[in-house]
């Protein structure tokens, strides 16, 4: 016994382990009732991907010669986004929140999403969230 079989058995192994090893990721998500059979492969995924990239390279050596307007301009998207969070922020200088209706539990919460601490009684809670 040299350890050839031994040797062998696990170069065997190791070209197997894995596909074992994805075999079993494949049968936990199956069973977790993710869908694997459905959506695009890899392969359709990166063509998708070379395509649009071929697409955006075209479109920015069109847009080469743009004036400054046109690069000033905001997207629809961006618009968006902008007016959203501006009427986030108005709605929170607006609206005057009644905590002293709220339970602790919830003023520290808002404590804790704030950043200020969260101990003390109720009435120090509600001034620490009024500042």
């Amino acid at each position: 016994m040299d350890g050839s079989l031994e040797e062998s058995v696990s170069k065997a192994i190791s070209k197997i382990q894995p596909v074992k090893a994805v075999f079993f990721r494949r049968s936990q998500l199956m069973q977790a009732g993710v869908v694997l059979d459905d959506g695009p492969t890899l392969e359709e995924i990166k063509a998708e991907e070379k395509t649009a990239k071929e697409q955006e390279e075209e479109s920015s050596e069109d847009e080469g010669d743009a004036s400054e307007e046109t690069l000033s301009e905001k997207s629809p998207e961006e618009e968006t986004v902008a007016d959203s969070v501006e009427e986030v922020q108005e709605e929170e200088t607006s609206v005057d929140v009644d905590y002293n209706s709220m339970t602790v539990a919830q003023l520290k919460e808002l404590l804790k999403e704030v950043g200020k601490p969260v101990s003390g009684k109720k009435a120090d809670l509600i001034s620490r969230l009024s500042e």
